[in-house]
């Protein structure tokens, strides 16, 4: 018994020899005063610690104000803080102070727009007046483009002297007519059609094909119509027969770009007699899309034995142009060629045995 009480009073007294062991700095109450500060800090915050966390968190949401002001009055809710409610005024102040700033901030901003929108407004004026000066300009000079060298198209009684110039070819064809009275009505109308388009669109050629059996009446047709043409383009008229074309198709075009432009109304006798060469220049005088010259009347006869007056008469024309061009000029050329002479009226020339004879030609010869 007494060998246990003896453990046991050993046991009790060891703690404290543990303890004996250690520093004197590290006493109880030592030990116990920093638990107890710790347990103060934890449960009851000090007044000075709060209102340091207050002005932390006023911070922070006075650089929310600057930013939601900065981005989007629409977000102020997004970024305000209900458990913030208590600011300083001195903070309320500082931070009217610089939303006030910002507002000012946003004064050049509002100003570099304004002055983008007026530079665009101002381009855009600009652009629009541009696109009136070119058009009214084209227009102008499309009105200026004369039907002839003596009328002016801006003029206001142009159409009143159109008008008069019709009314002198369609005397001059009745005129004619009385004394051709063999050809048909249908002549004399295309006739009248073929000068008037030259009359009123003087900005391409005007084609006109006599087709006949014989020179006489058929030539002196041609030089009669030629006539006309040249008094009602205030002009001249221009005789070319098969003799007078050269065998070069470039000296042919440069030798009669000048007499052409001079003399407006063109008769060209014998279409079939024409050598070949010269024949591949009216792929440019014919040309009604960019015409060698614009403002020209090619009055053409053909004499050939072997038209059918039962046949078309632009059917006689093709088959007999693409017999005269086959082997002597490259076939993918002979179709546009034929286009070029067939592009405009093809008259059937009916004999007149009562005309003894023709009037002399007025048109210049080369």
């Amino acid at each position: 018994m007494l060998k246990y009480e003896k453990c046991f009073k050993i046991h009790q007294t060891e703690p404290r020899r543990r303890r004996s062991y250690r520093d004197d700095s590290f006493t109880d109450d030592v030990l116990e005063k920093p638990t107890k500060e710790f347990k103060t800090l934890k449960t009851t915050p000090t007044k000075k610690l709060n209102t340091n966390i207050k002005r932390g968190a006023d911070k922070i949401h006075f650089q929310n104000v600057r930013f939601e002001k900065h981005v989007s009055p629409l977000n102020k809710d997004l970024y305000n803080d209900d458990d913030n409610d208590d600011i300083d005024d001195d903070l309320d102040d500082d931070s009217d102070e610089e939303v006030d700033d910002v507002g000012e901030d946003d004064e050049p901003i509002k100003s570099r727009d304004a002055n983008s929108k007026s530079i665009l407004f101002s381009y855009i004026v600009f652009v629009i007046f541009a696109m009136i000066v070119v058009v009214g300009a084209a227009y102008y000079f499309n009105a200026n483009s004369s039907i002839n060298s003596y009328f002016i198209k801006d003029e206001p009684d142009h159409q009143d002297k159109v008008k008069s110039i019709l009314e002198d070819v369609k005397k001059s064809l009745r005129n004619m007519r009385t004394k051709y009275k063999n050809q048909d009505y249908q002549f004399w109308q295309d006739a009248y059609i073929s000068i008037a388009n030259i009359i009123e669109a003087p900005h391409k050629p005007s084609i006109l094909l006599l087709i006949g059996d014989k020179a006489d009446p058929t030539d002196c047709l041609a030089v009669l119509l030629g006539n006309i043409s040249s008094n009602a383009l205030r002009s001249h008229s221009l005789l070319l027969t098969p003799e007078k074309f050269k065998s070069d198709m470039g000296s042919v075009i440069e030798s009669l770009r000048v007499s052409i432009q001079d003399n407006k109304a063109v008769i060209i006798w014998d279409l079939f007699n024409i050598n070949i060469e010269a024949l591949k220049a009216f792929h440019n005088l014919c040309d009604t899309v960019n015409p060698l010259v614009e403002e020209v009347i090619y009055i053409i006869t053909v004499i050939s034995d072997e038209y059918d007056k039962e046949e078309s008469p632009l059917e006689f024309m093709e088959r007999e142009l693409y017999k005269k061009l086959t082997g002597k000029i490259k076939e993918d050329a002979i179709q546009p060629l034929i286009t070029r002479i067939t592009d405009g009226a093809i008259l059937s020339v009916n004999s007149e045995p009562s005309v003894d004879d023709c009037p002399l030609p007025k048109a210049t010869t080369l």
